[in-house]
């Protein structure tokens, strides 16, 4: 059930579960629930029946218990408490029977004041206000504390911010077998004697279906560069052709693996178009797009407490696409290439993938999450400005081989290069303030 106060939600609590899996936790433990006119208002319906179920496999039926009070609005009261008082004393003191309270005289307001005439208010009290902004100082402080200087340093830092992104994440790169096909793969034979094959791909156990497409030329021996762009597999072609860059891996014996990510391409607006070498295969599909990612703009953690953002979701699609390089293609290499504003998806996966990655480079874009103001921008990220943006993405990827430009401003520097020197690995990070020209990606990619 969705709670209904920010007091109880927060983001990523519950990806991929909610409060009645959750509390199947407790079983065989005795565990009672009382419920009221709000989000709980269902629990002998919704809940209780599974939980039963659950608790009678451990041979423990009778120690689940829920009772709901419709009648009365969101409260902890008296029938509630009631009902607290005898779970307490049937499972506590082995006492069966009701309690009821007695009739009692309130405390005066007063008498209950913590701050008086004998203990002032403190001197340092801050308001809501400023009380954030010196929780701010004091978690920057700590993220400065554990900069990089040395391999042990190193790893304490990935001890923290590792297992951080990997939450914000919600997953790493999964071992062999985690990948399915859920369509294809179709093929297409194209100009200059390049093969494409289209498919759609997913996780086992997950819901997704990624569409993917691939161009090579005869066995791609050389590897598989997975190719990241916000318009998704579309931008492999260009006015009707493979995109020259393309080309020039796909003749230097690589396959190109490029898709849609969530809410990209053919997730979102037309399909590709491509020059087919047999016109009769040429097709153009249509599509209606997709509405915005929904978010609740009273609180995100209404929203990101049971999904994934959307730059969540597309580090997930391009960590579907390392899995599909590595083990359905067994890429002798696997680069990866992150277009425009796919720069910092990618370098966030890329965080992810350990050694199954061997070269990187991506378009920083000049991104900075701390210049997100909207809870419904597609780069949102919770937590992302608390460990440290972009900068802890290529951090973590020390000591792969890194070509991040387009950086100008993100201030991504210190801790990345800190990261590499500690590795003793400063040259294999690459780094140039401005846009590189994509014919030198290429180049570095391949060199």
């Amino acid at each position: 059930m969705q709670g209904g106060c920010v007091c109880e939600n927060c983001s990523y609590l519950r990806v991929g579960t909610g409060n009645i899996e959750l509390a199947g936790l407790f079983a065989p433990k005795p565990l009672g629930m009382s419920a009221a006119n709000d989000w709980t208002v269902e629990i002998e319906k919704k809940g209780l029946p599974e939980l039963k179920e659950l608790y009678r496999t451990l041979g423990a039926e009778d120690r689940v218990a829920a009772k709901c009070w419709p009648q009365f609005g969101h409260n902890y009261n008296q029938v509630s408490r009631e009902m607290m008082y005898a779970w307490f004393n049937k499972h506590l003191l082995d006492r069966p029977g009701d309690v009821h309270e007695e009739p009692f005289r309130p405390i005066p307001p007063k008498e209950l004041t913590v701050f008086d005439a004998g203990h002032p208010r403190p001197n340092d009290e801050l308001d809501a206000k400023h009380l954030r902004e010196k929780m701010t100082e004091e978690a920057e402080k700590q993220i400065k504390g554990l900069e990089p200087k040395d391999a042990k340093t190193l790893g304490e830092y990935r001890h923290v911010a590792g297992p951080a992104l990997r939450a914000m994440i919600g997953e790493e790169l999964p071992k062999p077998g985690a990948l399915e096909v859920r369509m294809g793969p179709k093929e297409v034979k194209l100009l200059d004697g390049v093969t494409m094959h289209l498919a759609a791909l997913g996780r086992k156990g997950e819901g997704d279906m990624v569409p993917f497409a691939g161009v090579f030329k005869g066995e791609p021996k050389a590897g598989a560069v997975i190719w990241v762009h916000p318009d998704g597999k579309a931008n492999l072609f260009e006015k009707g052709q493979l995109n020259p860059l393309a080309k020039a891996l796909v003749d230097k014996g690589y396959a190109v693996v490029s898709l849609d990510t969530f809410l990209t391409g053919e997730l979102k607006g037309p399909l590709p178009k491509y020059e087919a070498a047999d016109q009769s295969k040429k097709k153009e599909a249509v599509w209606d797009g997709t509405p915005p990612y929904p978010v609740n703009k009273s609180f995100a953690g209404f929203t990101y407490g049971y999904n994934r953002p959307v730059f969540a979701n597309r580090v997930h699609d391009i960590l579907t696409a390392v899995l599909f390089a590595r083990d359905m293609l067994h890429a002798k290499a696997i680069h990866l290439v992150g277009w425009e504003g796919a720069g910092p998806w990618v370098a966030a996966a890329r965080a992810l993938c350990g050694d199954a990655v061997a070269r990187t480079a991506v378009d920083l874009n000049q991104f900075r999450f701390e210049t997100i103001k909207d809870v419904a921008d597609e780069n949102l990220l919770p937590g992302a400005v608390n460990y440290g943006g972009v900068a802890a993405f290529l951090a973590l990827c020390a000591p792969g081989e890194v070509f991040a430009h387009n950086h100008a401003g993100t201030s991504s520097g210190h801790l990345s290069k800190a990261a590499y020197d500690a590795a003793g690995a400063m040259d294999a990070l690459k780094r140039r303030p401005e846009k590189a020209k994509p014919e030198d990606i290429v180049a570095w990619l391949t060199r």
